[in-house]
């Protein structure tokens, strides 16, 4: 892609030309290529960060091959040309959009947020989505998976440049519809703001990331930022109001599905019972009553599978496919695993 056509995407100034090749997207120097190539094709963004400032690596990173810089402040000696704008991680994230062919809005996605509960309702609903025949692909804490290949996991919601060719990715190999743990992190930093999600769903929050956030208020705006901004037009937020951050999200979404174990939700269980062995469940829902009989264990799980219900009724999911998606999932990684356990002599 011609630098000139990625400059579309962005409000920038651009020192030097704009006649160049662009082959690649790096935020780190080191993964630019080979110090000496003269050129790499790579883009290099220079990150303002926490424990370093990106802008201290752009002569390394054009030492390497990189062929142009983005920059907020740039650096006087390189040749290069420079893209300057006053937030490289907002154009980051829309230059990686670009680059990959802005491939969010080509497939259908849930992002999932809160403190607990978001790997086990990724695989909940990947398992609705995978009976009801659709080709589901997963961004989260334990992998990114899709089309029968896992890959490892660095961070839970990648970086803009890692998460875009993801989904291009996906999108290449024919998924239809993608699952990704949306991190606090990952939304102050900006590495999903140019995804359009077609549902979002809130867990809850709890003390946890405030080295980070500092307060709670804090951590419950980032977390916001998914419901307010990121939600495609008739995208559909599904929110917890057992939770009283869930509670205090309502008056920022539009048009709000609600899951409690309580009455007036509209995800909830008419009845349930906690087993050793599982849950068992009728859950009313707007599209009709799910019934569960599920090997996941506890009250949390049963908010799990609240949730995951209303992202698939969120997506026009049939409800003999979310039932059967519940019932079929036996078990999460490194969640509450069951061991059998032989008689001890």
């Amino acid at each position: 892609m011609k630098l000139s056509e990625l400059l579309n995407s962005l409000d920038c100034r651009v020192i030097g030309g704009k006649d160049v090749e662009v082959t690649g997207i790096s935020y780190d120097s080191r993964t630019v290529a080979r110090s000496g190539q003269k050129n790499s094709g790579v883009l290099f963004c220079a990150i303002p960060g926490e424990h370093a400032d990106g802008t201290a690596f752009i002569r390394d990173a054009v030492k390497r091959g990189a062929v142009c810089v983005l920059t907020e402040r740039p650096d006087e000696v390189v040749a290069v040309p420079q893209i300057v704008v006053k937030d490289v991680r907002e154009a980051l994230s829309r230059a990686a959009s670009a680059f990959y062919g802005e491939p969010s809005k080509r497939l259908n996605l849930t992002g999932v947020t809160g403190t607990n509960g978001k790997t086990t309702i990724t695989y909940l609903v990947e398992s609705m989505l995978k009976e009801a025949g659709l080709n589901p692909g997963v961004i989260g804490t334990v992998n990114y998976r899709h089309s029968g290949k896992t890959f490892e996991a660095p961070h839970t919601t990648p970086e803009a440049p890692d998460l875009q060719r993801l989904l291009s990715e996906m999108r290449s190999g024919g998924v239809t519809h993608v699952v990704i743990e949306v991190s606090s992190h990952s939304l102050v930093q900006k590495r999903v703001s140019s995804c359009s999600f077609d549902a979002a769903v809130f867990t809850n929050l709890t003390p946890e990331h405030l080295d980070y956030h500092k307060t709670m208020d804090r951590y419950f705006r980032a977390k916001a930022m998914l419901f307010e901004g990121l939600l495609k037009d008739k995208g559909v937020p599904v929110v917890n109001t057992d939770d009283a951050w869930g509670r205090k999200l309502l008056p920022l979404c539009r048009a709000p599905l609600t899951y409690s174990l309580k009455k007036g939700a509209d995800i909830r269980p008419e009845d349930f019972s906690l087993l050793e062995g599982g849950i068992e469940a009728a859950v009313s829902t707007p599209a009709g009553t799910v019934s569960v009989s599920s090997g996941l264990v506890g009250e949390y799980n049963l908010q799990n599978i609240l949730a995951s219900v209303g992202a698939a009724v969120a997506l026009g999911i049939k409800t003999d496919a979310i039932e059967r998606g519940v019932n079929s999932l036996k078990r999460v990684p490194g969640r509450l695993e069951k061991i059998e356990a032989g008689r001890g002599e």
